[in-house]
């Protein structure tokens, strides 16, 4: 048997292609173009230490690895991807073996491994390793072509009204109204795993210099002028006919009086309208809008799984 191997990918857009194709067969539910993962990794390059490599069997593209130091001193994340027809314990050791060859010039205290649960009989060799699962996020698809937005009538919110981002671009202070909505949402929304805050700048950067970031696709609803919740989508530029709601998410004082569900149906509505085929989103499992997504004809897409070893506190 040939020896998987590695080569190490560099910002450039070539090899991002090659990234792209083992990503998209990997997870085909919401395929990205290699410009978008490319965008992202210049970003996280600016900030963090970015590392990335392809795994090759016999002149095959079959694996990928994403490493990033996530901002705390010693704490690293692997996001592993793997074609379907190479998901064998033997390429998930041999990942898992390279990943921790390629963070050896540097002290590791915790490293956290993020993949689709599709991947777990491949890399059975995480228990093995002193890894333990910490976090279930469940993916949920929905087919557009069944979905009837009139089946779902949304919760009437008369002191409460609802605008795209775009018509709220005029304000000079947007991008700095929608970071602290995010800052003072955001720790809510996965509240199993540490939250760690964007300065502004990289949230502008990443965020809203995104390629898939359109302001047109995310709603805000407002009381008054002041902005209480959000929903957004990215469409992609990889394939026509798909979207992921990236981010649904309502600020503390106006919740549980069903506005997160009337933006979801209001924004599930429109991609209708505009004729998107599916729609993809993801949310930690302790986070309510699991349930509401299955209320509203999701179906489960498996989910990410996220495995440590170390002490992410050290």
């Amino acid at each position: 048997m040939t020896p998987i191997a590695f080569e190490t990918m560099a910002l450039e857009l070539d090899h991002f292609e090659r990234i792209a194709v083992v990503r998209n067969a990997a997870w085909p539910d919401h395929p990205l173009a290699a410009a978008e993962l490319l965008y992202d990794a210049g970003v996280l390059r600016q900030k963090k230490d970015l590392r990335c490599a392809l795994a090759v069997d016999d002149g095959v593209d079959v694996a990928a690895l994403w490493l990033v130091h996530d901002g705390r001193a010693e704490h690293w994340s692997v996001d592993v991807m793997v074609r379907p027809e190479a998901r064998t314990s033997a390429v998930g050791s041999a990942l898992i073996d390279e990943a921790e060859r390629m963070l050896s010039d540097v002290e590791v205290r915790s490293l956290t491994v993020t993949f689709h649960d599709r991947l777990l009989p491949a890399l059975n060799c995480l228990a093995d390793r002193s890894f333990t699962q910490v976090v279930s996020e469940p993916i949920s698809i929905l087919d557009m072509r069944r979905y009837e937005p009139e089946s779902f009538v949304a919760d009437e919110h008369t002191e409460l009204r609802v605008e795209t981002l775009e018509a709220l671009t005029s304000d000079p202070g947007w991008r700095r109204t929608l970071y602290e909505m995010r800052l003072e949402i955001d720790p809510d929304q996965s509240p199993d795993e540490p939250f760690i805050a964007q300065d502004f700048e990289t949230f502008v950067a990443r965020r809203l210099g995104n390629p898939l970031f359109r302001a047109e696709n995310w709603l805000i609803a407002l009381d008054g002028e002041t902005w209480a919740g959000l929903t957004g989508i990215a469409s992609t530029t990889a394939t026509t006919g798909h979207a992921q709601v990236c981010f649904t998410g309502v600020r503390r004082p106006w919740r549980r009086r069903g506005l997160a569900r009337a933006l979801k149906v209001q924004v599930l509505r429109q991609l209708k309208e505009r004729g998107f085929r599916a729609v993809v989103t993801e949310n930690a499992d302790s986070n309510p809008l699991v349930s509401l997504n299955a209320r509203l004809g999701f179906v489960s897409g498996g989910c990410w799984l996220i495995w440590r070893r170390g002490d992410i506190h050290a």
